[in-house]
Formats: structure tokens, C-alpha cells, sequence
């Protein structure tokens, strides 16, 4: 039997679907996030919405395709530079190639697509239609090592509240009082017990909350007893680990209905989809739950552990729901996973995430600080920028220092933060450059103003050499012809002034689309 490719169609898209489009899918195991918080296989959320909605499957080009209204996706809006919740319009599946790609990224993230399946790359300062400038599709078997490409800084969260569903008393079993909305205190509960939490059904039913750390195992006592409205029993082993034990059957089911994910074993957790769906600040305090049990601050970075990759890919997800960069590494040798938090986002992650009560905040608090004067390469413009750069510095008659020589001969991005510093100098020479130009009078006065060369003058200038600019500062020419030169000059140059940094103004205000190489 043949495999099956599968794809999602949203309603701005729609319109553009051709044959060529409807070959162009994710493998069937590809996970996507839905905007409700929900992950899902493609393969199998494809097969389900076909086999339960079999009348309204219709024959596309070589696939079928099946309209839905009930469910959405993340996706960045190119013309408007926002990342937003968008519905999917329709699905598609049809036999597969021979072959699909396979691309990893430099955050730990991958994605499976058939060969011809077009991949957002930057485009070194191109103009493209889609986008304007900074990016270009490319077909997938055609990305090459080392290509930038863009990524969303933050993912949209949810302001509308996350019902949570009832659970009804059974007999004589203890009563528990139980939410009706998922609360910022119930998502810090949720962060702690996927870090450290276990549930177990037998002869009694418990969920259960294991650490040494006494602030913790009180914190999680008063988050209990403040949300269900119950005390723990408590046992001690040889090795001092106390395990707090909430038992009531009530309790067990109502958790097996709303968080499911949190009721696995280590390696299958997951966040809670309810917790992914939700607010940014319910979102906030799942990870410090979830960060004092899982997260660690070493030498030289802060990271969640665990040995789930599902629940690795999570985090980052989560992380990015706050705004905060992370990238997933692999230990083979302990077959684990780690989220770590991008340099130049841990000031964020340590405001947000970490507790002041914490006894890692300090040391955290030092690292962020530290981190914030090192210099990083995943949060930059491409290598573009810098060829940019040094062609504008020409432009303002500036020498070029060799500075982003580096950049260009390796292919490194150029970090947005220089290109902010560079901009900033690059626009205070424009303002003294325009303010010269204004009082220069002679074609001396206004070639030393721009501080270009005679040949650059002439480059600039319509049926002009260097000679002819050298011979009329010399006094060549009829007092006309002398007059006429600076004029044309003052034009040409401030028409080249006028808009030096289009490109790269541009690019830095798609900053919520930051590049990641």
C-alpha cells in the first residue's frame, strides 16, 4: 500500500492552489500545533476528519480534499509582519513520492516535506512580492547548509478563558472541589507535576508530587489546598525525597479527563494542551511549576530536562508563547533532552520564569547579565545585512573598517542588535551629510560634504566623468557649466540619501519574525 501525504490549506492560500500546490505536503507523521493549544499527527488528523465526514470529501487534482471549519493553525502574515491564529480552510491527502526531505534547524527543531515543497530562506536584501524584502521560497531540495531562514519570536496566545470539564461523585468517594477554568494557580500546579509529578490507579487513586526542596513541596501544599482544597499525605525515604499524595478517585479522573498528558509515564509526558491554549500568564506560571522541577541553571546556560522529546518540543513551544528563544539538544549517551533558553533571551526567561525565592535567582540573575554582554549568532539578519551595511557606509562617504569582513567570507548573520547600532550611526551621518549639502555653495563644497571620491561623484551622475568633476573644481568649464554640476550633484546625492536604509529598516521591523539560522 502506498504512503499517504497529507497538507492543510488556509483560507488566504486557498486561492493560490494549483496542481503543482496540491503536490506539496508534510510526511504523515509531521506534529503540528494547533492554535488551540492541541498537537496533532497530520497523517491521522487528516484520516479521522475523512473517515468521520465521508460525504463531503471531494476529487482534487490527483487527492482528495475535505473543507473544515473547526480548527486553526499558527502563521506569520508577511504583509502585515504579525504571527497570528488563522483558520484552516481545508485538508488534502495523496499518494506520496519516493522520497521526502528532511530539514533540521540550528534550534533542534525539523520538518519532513516531499522535494518540491517551497521553504521560506532569506534572501540576502532581494525584493520579493510576497514579503517585500528579506525573503524568497525556494523548493525544499534546493535549501542548501547554513541558509537563514525566518522563525516567529512569539507565538499568539489566547485572552478567552479554558473551560475544563466536570467530573461527576461516584457514591461514597471524598468529595473534591474542583475548577471550572484553568487558573494561573492551577498552571503552576500543572508545570510541577509534569516536572515531578506521578499518578497512580489501584486498590486507591492519587496524584502525587515527589522533591527534597522544602520550599517547593510547600509551595505545591498551598497550591493544592488553595485550588481542590486538600492536604497531602506525606512519606520520606532513605534519601530524603518527600512525596506529597492527594488521594481521591474524583481527583484522579477529573485530571484524566482535562490533562491527560501529565497522567503518562517520564518518557511520554507532554504539556497539557489546555496550558499551551491558554493565556501568556497561565502559560508564565506552568513554566516556573515546571522549571523548578525540570530546569537547571549551568555554567554557561539555563534549561529544561527530561526524557520525553515530545515534552522537549513542548517547552520550546511554551517558551516561545513568552517570547523567550530556545533550542533542543539530544544526549545520545543518556538518550534525554534538553530545552535550552537562547542567550539573549535569558534576561527575559529569569524576570518571568525564575522566582526571586528560587535559590538558583541570584545565580541566574548573574548569568543573564553576563549573557547579555556576549555576543550571539541566532538572532540575527542574514548575511546580507552586511554587504548591506558596508555598501551604505560607502554611500555616507564612510571608510570601511573590515568590521563585517568576518560575516561575509564565513556566511554569519549579522546580529540585529549591531545592525541597530550601525543604523543609528548611519542615520546621524545622514543628518550631518543633508546639513552640508545645504551649505555647500561649490562642487569642492559639495563632494567633501558626502566625502565621495571624484569617480564616485561621476558614478552617481548621468553623462559625467572624473575628469570632467576634476577639471571643473579646477576651474574648467563656463561659469554655467560649473554652476549646473553642484546642482545635478545636490539632486542625484540627496536622492540617493533620502532612503539609504530601506532594506534593512525593513527587515528590523519584522523583528517578531526574527532569523534563525
Amino acid at each position: 500500500m502506498s504512503l499517504i501525504r497529507w497538507s492543510f490549506t488556509t483560507q488566504k492560500t486557498r486561492a493560490q492552489c494549483t496542481k503543482r500546490a496540491e503536490q506539496q505536503s508534510y510526511h504523515p507523521e509531521t506534529e503540528v500545533l494547533l492554535s488551540d493549544g492541541r498537537r496533532v499527527s497530520i497523517g491521522e488528523f487528516v484520516d479521522e476528519h475523512m473517515e468521520e465526514n465521508p460525504g463531503s470529501v471531494v476529487d482534487g487534482i490527483d487527492c482528495e480534499i475535505l473543507p473544515v471549519d473547526d480548527v486553526g493553525v499558527h502563521t506569520v502574515d508577511l504583509e502585515t509582519n504579525t504571527t497570528k491564529k488563522t483558520d484552516i480552510d481545508r485538508v488534502s491527502r495523496h499518494e506520496a513520492p519516493s522520497e521526502f526531505i528532511r530539514i533540521e534547524f540550528s534550534n533542534g527543531r525539523e520538518v519532513t516535506v516531499t522535494p518540491e515543497h517551497p521553504m521560506f530562506v532569506a534572501s540576502d536584501g532581494e525584493q520579493r512580492p510576497f514579503g517585500n524584502a528579506g525573503n524568497k521560497t525556494v523548493e525544499a531540495r534546493n535549501v542548501e547548509e547554513g541558509t537563514f531562514v525566518p522563525a516567529p519570536r512569539k507565538l499568539p496566545n489566547s485572552a478567552a478563558a479554558v473551560e475544563l470539564s466536570s467530573e461527576s461523585h461516584i457514591g461514597k468517594e471524598k468529595d473534591v472541589r474542583l475548577p471550572e477554568t484553568l487558573s494561573s494557580e492551577l498552571g503552576e500546579i500543572l508545570g510541577f507535576l509534569t516536572a515531578e509529578g506521578h499518578s497512580y490507579a489501584g486498590s486507591a487513586h492519587e496524584i502525587g508530587f515527589s522533591n527534597q526542596d522544602e520550599r517547593l513541596l510547600n509551595r505545591m501544599d498551598r497550591l493544592m489546598n488553595s485550588v481542590f482544597g486538600m492536604e497531602s499525605t506525606d512519606t520520606t525515604n532513605a534519601a530524603g525525597t518527600v512525596t506529597k499524595r492527594w488521594v481521591s478517585t474524583k481527583l484522579y479522573r477529573w485530571f484524566e479527563s482535562n490533562f491527560p498528558e501529565i497522567m503518562e509515564t517520564a518518557r511520554k509526558k507532554r504539556i497539557p494542551s489546555a496550558v499551551l491554549g491558554a493565556s501568556e500568564e497561565i502559560i508564565r506560571r506552568f513554566l516556573v511549576g515546571a522549571f523548578a522541577g525540570d530546569g537547571g541553571v549551568e555554567s554557561e546556560a539555563m534549561a529544561f530536562s527530561t526524557a520525553s522529546d515530545g515534552l522537549a518540543r513542548d517547552y520550546a513551544d511554551a517558551l516561545s508563547k513568552i517570547g523567550v528563544a530556545s533550542r533542543i539538544h539530544h544526549d545520545t549517551a543518556e538518550d534525554s533532552w534538553k530545552t535550552y533558553v537562547m542567550g539573549d533571551s535569558t534576561a527575559r526567561f529569569v524576570e518571568n520564569v525564575v522566582e526571586p525565592a528560587d535559590e538558583r535567582h541570584e545565580k541566574a540573575t548573574t548569568f543573564a547579565e553576563r549573557s547579555n554582554e556576549t555576543p550571539r549568532h541566532h538572532d540575527v539578519l542574514p548575511t546580507g545585512a552586511a554587504r548591506e551595511l558596508r555598501e551604505l557606509r560607502r554611500v555616507l562617504g564612510l571608510s570601511l573598517t573590515g568590521k563585517y569582513r568576518p560575516n561575509l567570507d564565513n556566511g554569519y548573520g549579522v546580529q540585529i542588535e549591531t545592525v541597530e547600532q550601525e543604523l543609528d550611526r548611519l542615520r546621524e551621518r545622514l543628518r550631518a551629510v543633508r546639513t552640508a549639502l545645504d551649505d555647500a555653495e561649490t562642487l569642492g563644497e559639495v563632494r567633501s560634504a558626502i566625502g565621495w571620491s571624484g569617480r564616485q561623484l561621476a558614478d552617481r551622475l548621468d553623462d559625467v566623468t572624473t575628469s570632467s568633476i576634476h577639471y571643473a573644481e579646477e576651474g574648467g568649464y563656463d561659469v554655467e557649466r560649473r554652476q549646473t554640476l553642484p546642482v545635478a550633484l545636490v539632486r542625484r546625492s540627496v536622492t540617493h540619501l533620502r532612503q539609504p536604509t530601506t532594506g534593512l529598516v525593513h527587515s528590523l521591523n519584522r523583528r517578531n519574525c526574527g532569523i534563525t539560522a
